[in-house]
């Protein structure tokens, strides 16, 4: 992972803590997770391939709806803990996907611009 000074010149100040903060933290609990998914037989995640992976994300959308959009309180899970597994469970979509579609190993690059473009700027 890209250490934090090199997304300073990448994105606007406001949206660094993603970089900095949030995606280092998510790895690193992505990283410890993953060890209790894998088993003998594979990585769990590939079972119900990308309508698995849907399934997951769809189930804990109405559940952090309730919590933010609502104001319901959760149980047994935070709002921060689930929307990691929310992120978790895009990129092993993505993982299932490319596999079910024989995508190519590598993703057309994304470009990344020096300055922000007028969308993002505030």
């Amino acid at each position: 992972m890209a250490e934090p000074s090199d997304w300073s010149g990448l994105v606007p100040e406001e949206y660094r803590p993603i970089f900095e903060k949030y995606m280092v933290d998510w790895a690193k609990m992505f990283a410890d997770k993953c060890a209790d998914y894998t088993g003998d037989d594979g990585a769990v995640f590939k079972h119900l391939g990308s309508k698995g992976q849907f399934s997951d994300i769809n189930r804990k959308y109405w559940k952090l709806k309730s919590a933010v959009w609502e104001g319901h309180p959760m149980v047994g899970e935070d709002v921060p803990e689930m929307v990691n597994d929310v992120i978790s469970h895009c990129f092993l979509l993505l993982l299932c996907w490319d596999e079910e579609h024989e995508a190519p190993p590598h993703r057309k690059p994304v470009r990344h611009h020096k300055t922000p473009s007028k969308r993002l700027r505030t």
